[in-house]
């Protein structure tokens, strides 16, 4: 079992984008991030049952989605998330732009918000904003997926991935992590953080 935290991430964020201050530093880990990070769960499968929207307002389960022969990334995030799905996303997108392999041709891209009041009408602007440039093929190989509570909890449970609505603020505190997986659904690897080499 492997935990990562967001902490972390947060804080060497914080680091990297705030003017030095001659003031205390606070090293204590914030309560809404206590506990939280992944349970890998290796050889296991994800939900094929799970029942999501499109962002074109499909009703899909995950099994429809896989395609024989073609990997899979799983990216547990949320589209409105203020800082550290879109570092996520970015992340990722930069590593497909290096591969050979594409988006849709040779893999499959699986995004499933943590947010159940996040809408079809909120992932497909979140998809534009990713893929506005990208060909027809990318495209339809990128799902950016909302579902019901019950749902995402079944989906996101099943890779280990933990998260904690912060009530104050409605944020979602969580880890940075993506997941691969066999073209039938098995979880084979973790790739954690914002940044990844060509897999």
């Amino acid at each position: 079992m492997k935990r990562f935290a967001l902490f972390a991430i947060c804080s060497l964020t914080v680091l990297l984008i705030s003017p030095p201050v001659n003031a205390q530093v606070n090293s204590e880990q914030p309560d809404a991030l206590k506990n939280l990070g992944i349970d890998e769960h290796l050889g296991e499968f994800i939900p094929l049952d799970a029942k999501f929207a499109t962002s074109k307002g499909d009703s899909i389960v995950l099994g429809d989605l896989l395609e024989e022969g073609k990997p899979v990334i799983f990216n547990p995030l949320y589209y409105e998330c203020p800082m550290l799905c879109g570092l996520v996303i970015e992340g990722m997108k930069d590593v497909i732009n290096e591969l050979k392999w594409k988006p849709g041709k040779d893999f499959i891209v699986i995004s499933v918000s943590i947010d159940p009041d996040e809408d079809v009408a909120v992932a497909a602007k979140a998809k534009e904003e990713v893929l506005g440039q990208a060909d027809a093929t990318t495209r339809n190989g990128w799902y950016f997926l909302t579902g019901k509570q019950s749902q995402i909890k079944k989906a996101v449970e099943s890779v280990g991935f933990e998260y904690r609505k912060v009530e104050d603020t409605g944020q979602f505190a969580h880890s940075a992590a993506i997941m691969l997986l066999s073209p039938k659904g098995k979880i084979t690897r973790y790739l954690y953080g914002i940044s990844y080499d060509e897999f």
